[in-house]
């Protein structure tokens, strides 16, 4: 059984879209092989921005800190045809 901090938590993870195959495996990449793998966005918080970008429907993206970029993958489920992300990290891993 899952463990919930709280019954928002909880209702927001029965309720939402399952992350896609490629964003399980660059999480459980970035939990392996990076120093501050709690950084990453969790789910919800990727369904949530995917769904933004969806309902914006951007021709143009600026992203700060990428980090693994998880939720680089999640804003781009939503950019037009022909659109382009741009994204800035200062941290080098």
């Amino acid at each position: 059984m899952a463990h919930f901090e709280d019954a928002t938590n909880e209702y927001s993870t029965v309720h939402s879209s399952k992350e896609s195959e490629v964003l399980e495996r660059l999480r459980r990449a970035t939990w392996l092989g990076t120093s501050k793998p709690q950084m990453l966005s969790d789910p919800i918080q990727g369904r949530f921005l995917s769904m933004i970008s969806v309902l914006v429907n951007p021709k143009k993206i600026l992203e700060f800190g990428t980090f693994t970029g998880y939720s680089t993958i999640c804003l781009a489920e939503g950019l037009q045809q022909g659109g382009s992300i741009d994204t800035l990290e200062i941290n080098d891993e």
